[in-house]
């Protein structure tokens, strides 16, 4: 009898554990499912903020892209009022700024820096060495100064080649991978044309008037010259003013005068500044200025309708016109 009871008494044993064993297989299952599920559901979710945010970016290029003033960019322009629209159930804001308007590290003389506050030689050394790819490469050398270094400075746009400085044109002819003969030869073609006070009225003109390169390598080169300033004085911080102030020893009115100007009508024509400003300071100035701007940052900020927010993005864009009425845009880089 007690063998009886003692087999039953195991049996009930193993019943209660397999029970037990049973119970936890059907929890982890269930918080398995349960877990597919939100995953599944995240995976859903990252896919219609991602397209949204694609959405909003297309958007923002397409404004720039229609933008009918092809001369000009100034604060009247409608791609300066951004979007603010909704995307299945998504609260999409979009604002898009001039970005490339400041001086170019790369190709300003470097003796013109040596007046700024935060210049010492180590960021000669640094230069010296060869093109910048971008300012946060200098922001152990600048310390505390960089943020007062990246509010006036960039590392984007094209060579001016009327005016840029030549020790730039040689880390940037470098950078492109020509030959020191190559851009010996160049340098002294350039050299030799402003010399004569001379200047390229086209980008068209370069294989024929830099002797001792085929047409080919200047070919393949030419797209990265512009002929003009890249600082679009319609847009441009007082920051950057200032600053050009400085380095190239303007009146100490002549950044109030354009600011003010500027300020009260859009400019198209940098031909008016010799009516607000001295002459010796117009020729200072005007080769650094243009009228419009290549370099755009679009800022996109998604959130849901409690205003949560989902996703932020900062993109830079180049806008060109290789054709008179028709842009092309670039995505350049991804701030965040």
């Amino acid at each position: 009898m007690s063998i009886i009871k003692n087999e039953e008494g195991y049996t009930l044993i193993i019943v209660i554990w397999a029970v037990v064993i049973l119970s936890f297989i059907f929890i982890n299952l269930v918080d398995e499912i349960s877990l597919d599920r939100h995953l599944a559901e995240y995976e859903i979710g990252e896919k219609k903020i991602r397209q949204v945010e694609i959405s909003a970016l297309n958007m923002a290029i397409n404004k720039l892209r229609q933008d009918e003033t092809t001369t000009y960019d100034g604060p009247d322009d409608e791609w300066v009022e951004g979007i603010l629209t909704e995307i299945n159930d998504i609260n999409c804001q979009v604002m898009i700024t001039d970005y490339g308007s400041k001086i170019n590290i790369n190709f300003i003389d470097i003796d013109l820096l040596t007046e700024l506050p935060w210049w010492n030689e180590e960021i000669s050394e640094v230069l010296d060495e060869g093109l910048i790819s971008d300012p946060v490469l200098l922001k152990d050398v600048l310390g505390d100064n960089y943020k007062s270094f990246i509010s006036s400075f960039t590392t984007l746009g094209k060579f001016n080649i009327n005016n840029d400085s030549l020790a730039g044109l040689t880390k940037f002819l470098s950078f492109y991978g020509l030959s020191e003969d190559v851009i010996n030869t160049i340098e002294n073609n350039l050299k030799k044309f402003r010399k004569e006070k001379k200047s390229f009225q086209n980008i068209e003109d370069l294989p024929i008037k830099i002797k001792g390169i085929d047409y080919t390598t200047i070919e393949k080169i030419a797209n990265q010259f512009i002929l003009e300033g890249r600082i679009n004085i319609n847009l441009v911080s007082e920051e950057v003013l200032d600053t050009l102030k400085t380095v190239l020893g303007l009146n100490e009115k002549t950044s109030e005068e354009l600011i003010t100007y500027r300020n009260s009508e859009t400019i198209d024509d940098l031909g008016v500044l010799k009516d607000l400003i001295s002459e010796e300071d117009y020729k200072k100035i005007k080769p650094y200025l243009t009228t419009s701007s290549s370099f755009f940052v679009i800022n996109i900020k998604l959130t849901d309708m409690a205003d949560n927010i989902l996703r932020e993005t900062e993109v830079v864009i180049e806008r060109e016109y290789p054709e008179e009425d028709e842009s092309q845009v670039e995505i350049i880089k991804y701030l965040k």
